[in-house]
């Protein structure tokens, strides 16, 4: 990733100069002219020769002035000594130089040379005062950390003259079953040229040929080609951007593999409400090629057949799925794709429960804080029979659907307010429900006239006694049998005295022909009362006034999540090209490790991904059916991509072991296998003696594609130092310690001499004038935003 430094530049350094003391001079040290030599910087600039002599002059005269050594280190993908340290009285330009090594310039590894020349500095003695000439723009590892330590100026270049188109990159899924459709991603920048000029785009490797694609540099810079059905082969595409006249013609090509694979096996499991739609989705979803799907229709699904590739979940309470059964699935590179409703809901606000929802991303984001949840219900002779018996079923299933920490109560009504049966907690585990509806059997039967106002009144009472967070549900024809003309007025008071309780009021207008004129007055949003029609779907209805905030109920436009990826990211990211809009959503926030693929227009996820095992494991907040998602339900078709990309893994083939420097300075070993997490053990060998080393977990989750490892030890700065990793008396890797500079590029002009030792210490930088300071620190943090503009295109060819 090509990335702007100036910003960034001068906000460090500017706090660097802030903290010396004001009015003094740097003290005499070493001035080092870093030289930017990348492809996308010289060929795209005529006069580019002409400004490196004389800015280089510029430099050797300005540290001779200053009474400084002068060190002149070029760079791109190599870093390579062209003058120095010495006196800057023996500087002579050298033309060779422009012909000469850095070899690799595709590339620009700010990082590695600003580590270059802090070891430079430590060889000579002196604190080192950089000098960048370059545009800003890196590739490569961040280097805020070298910034932070040395004193850097960016001095840029002159603006570019020469355009110069380029690939940024190209992403396609890396397995695709026979007959699904090839797709590919191509971000491409037009880098300068006019508006109209017309490129071209050839993609090579095809079964049927070569395939040409006419753009223009008034695009968007991204492209989606549609190459159609994947071959039963492996393909190897070349794409290549074709302008005339390109000065960097090796920054305009980029490949990508995709192999096919069988079919991939479908199951969509839900419970009976969810029925009609679950075959709908699987009878569209049979009649593309190199899919297989099937339907279970459960409550719990206790068994995963092996030939397995993804699960879809509709409103199913991730708890009534085995553990035993689903992470075998996911360890051998399953997909798990849950979409939800109140059951969903329940699952994740329950993740600290041992139950599959720990696998899952998001959390509901809502206040979890303790409350009371009062179904009061109107208890007159039409709640009799079969009525009775469905709010009784709807309060159990309501159970379930509450937040966890929700205590939730059922009262029924008539002339006074009836005792409360409790129902427990909220998030109730699936199969409690019999034991609950049981208990709700020797209820009171509905019977005796309706007195609302007294009612209501009584819970005010309660409310004022108890003073906690509270939602009433109250279900009511509003038909007072006693009428008295001052019910309007007390039933208002009392709305009243309910909010200054703490509790917030829905009422649900029931019956074939409720009093709507009586029941209008509970329609005071200011005071948390609310007043809405009692649905068909009783259940439904209870929920939506129960859990109002833990829902969206307005129709929104989802669009993809931006930012950077992994590969299977990248694939579900890529796998919806346009995703249809929603109307009713779960509230949800992503938690660290999530990564989000959908959001809607308020930035809110209404889909997001997990890793676990070989797999992935993937939350949608919304439903495909007439409430939550009718378009999803329309164009089935339009989950199919995704459903395919979740349902290919990883290929069951872990990361391999490595060993990497980290910015905070350890070393992170890993992954590896999760059967070795438990006994790993490592130690330096190859350093002059064998060291034990400390291992601290660096990443624990419940399957893992692999367990990575922090460590250090003054042994493994030794050049030659290798990690043997055993778990018990196995070895199960050797891994090489990586430079932590790269000293073997450090050289003269022409020559192969690889330096010492490994930087341990970090170089000192001498105090400035802290007006000076004051100012760098207030631009770089005016133009931080500004960074990724900055950047230019140095060092972006064949960027990933």
């Amino acid at each position: 990733m090509s990335v702007a430094l100036g910003a960034l530049c001068c906000g460090v350094a500017g706090w660097a100069l802030v903290e010396s003391d004001a009015g003094a001079v740097r003290e005499s040290g070493l001035r080092v002219a870093l030289l930017d030599v990348s492809d996308s910087v010289t060929r795209v600039r005529s006069g580019w020769t002409t400004w490196v002599v004389e800015a280089l002059a510029s430099e050797a005269r300005a540290a001779q002035e200053a009474g400084e050594d002068f060190a002149v280190v070029a760079f791109a993908e190599e870093i390579v000594r062209w003058h120095g340290p010495e006196d800057p009285a023996e500087y002579r330009f050298d033309p060779q130089w422009l012909a000469g090594a850095p070899e690799r310039r595709d590339s620009t590894d700010l990082n590695a040379a600003l580590l270059a020349v802090e070891r430079l500095a430590q060889g000579s003695g002196r604190a080192p005062f950089v000098r960048l000439l370059g545009d800003g723009a890196y590739t490569g590892a961040e280097p805020t950390a070298q910034l932070a330590r040395m004193e850097v100026e960016l001095v840029p270049l002159p603006a570019p003259d020469r355009p110069d188109p380029w690939l940024r990159s190209v992403e396609a899924a890396s397995e695709l079953e026979p007959g699904a459709p090839l797709v590919v991603r191509v971000v491409w920048d037009a880098g300068g040229l006019a508006a109209d000029a017309p490129l071209g785009l050839w993609v090579r490797g095809l079964a049927g040929g070569e395939r040409h694609f006419a753009l223009t540099a008034s695009g968007d810079g991204v492209q989606r080609l549609e190459l159609g059905p994947m071959e039963p082969r492996h393909l190897e595409l070349g794409l290549q951007l074709e302008w005339a006249g390109d000065p960097i013609p090796e920054n305009n090509e980029a490949r990508v593999r995709v192999r096919s694979r069988g079919a991939l096996e479908v199951l969509v499991a839900c419970p009976a409400e969810q029925e009609a739609v679950a075959r709908a989705l699987a009878d569209a979803w049979n009649s593309s090629s190199g899919l297989g799907v099937r339907v279970a229709v459960a409550e719990t699904l206790e068994v995963l057949d092996p030939a397995t590739d993804v699960l879809v979940t509709l409103d199913l309470d991730p708890r009534a799925l085995r553990l035993d059964a689903l992470a075998p699935f996911l360890e051998r590179g399953g997909g798990w794709l849950a979409a939800g409703g109140g059951a969903l809901l329940a699952g994740l606000d329950a993740r600290d429960e041992p139950s599959a929802a720990r696998y899952l991303p998001c959390e509901p984001d809502d206040d979890s804080g303790e409350r009371d949840v009062l179904l009061v219900v109107d208890a007159s002779g039409s709640m009799d029979g079969e009525g009775f018996d469905a709010v009784r079923n709807a309060a159990v299933a309501l159970a379930q659907r509450l937040r966890a920490r929700d205590r939730l109560s059922l009262h029924f009504f008539t002339d006074r307010l009836g005792e409360a049966h409790s129902l427990g907690s909220g998030a109730a585990a699936p199969g409690s429900q019999g034991e609950r509806a049981r208990a709700l059997l020797a209820a009171r039967r509905p019977s005796g006239p309706t007195d609302l106002p007294t009612v209501l009144e009584q819970l005010v009472e309660q409310r004022e006694a108890r003073r906690g967070r509270a939602r009433i549900v109250l279900l009511t024809d509003g038909r007072d049998q006693r009428a008295l003309p001052s019910a309007r007025g007390r039933l208002a008071v009392s709305i009243e005295r309910l909010d200054e309780a703490g509790a917030q009021l829905a009422v649900l207008a029931s019956g074939p022909q409720p009093d709507l004129e009586l029941l209008s007055v509970f329609e005071r949003p200011e005071l948390g009362s609310s007043l809405a029609p009692l649905g068909a779907d009783l259940a439904a209805s209870l929920e939506r006034a129960a859990d109002e905030g833990r829902w969206k109920e307005r129709a929104r436009s989802v669009r993809s999540a931006s930012g950077p990826a992994g590969a299977t990211v990248r694939d579900l990211r890529a796998a919806l090209a346009v995703a249809p809009g929603v109307a009713r959503t779960l509230v949800l926030r992503a938690r660290d490790g999530d990564e989000l693929l959908l959001e809607d227009d308020d930035g809110a996820p209404i889909a997001a991904v997990r890793l676990a095992g070989s797999g992935a494991c993937a939350v949608l907040a919304t439903l495909p059916g007439p409430e939550g998602s009718p378009l999803w339900q329309a164009e089935a078709s339009s989950w199919l991509p995704w459903v395919r990309a979740l349902g290919r893994g990883r290929s069951g083939a872990p990361e391999a072991p490595s060993a990497r420097w980290e910015a905070d300075g350890t070393l992170r070993l890993g992954p590896f296998a999760p059967a070795f997490a438990a006994d790993l053990s490592a130690r330096v060998v190859g350093a002059g003696e064998n060291e034990e080393l400390q291992l601290v977990p660096a990443r624990s989750v419940a399957i893992p594609a692999g367990t990575a490892w922090d460590c250090d030890s003054p042994a493994l700065r030794s050049p030659g130092a290798r990690i043997e990793v055993r778990a018990g008396r196995e070895v199960v890797g050797v891994l090489p310690v990586p430079f932590r500079c790269p000293e073997e590029y450090l050289r003269p002009a022409r020559s192969v001499r690889p330096s010492g030792s490994a930087v341990t210490a970090r170089s000192g930088f001498g105090p400035r004038a802290g007006w000076v300071g004051a100012v760098a620190l207030v631009l770089g943090l005016a133009f931080l935003s500004a960074g990724a503009v900055l950047g230019g295109r140095s060092g972006r060819a064949r960027e990933p």
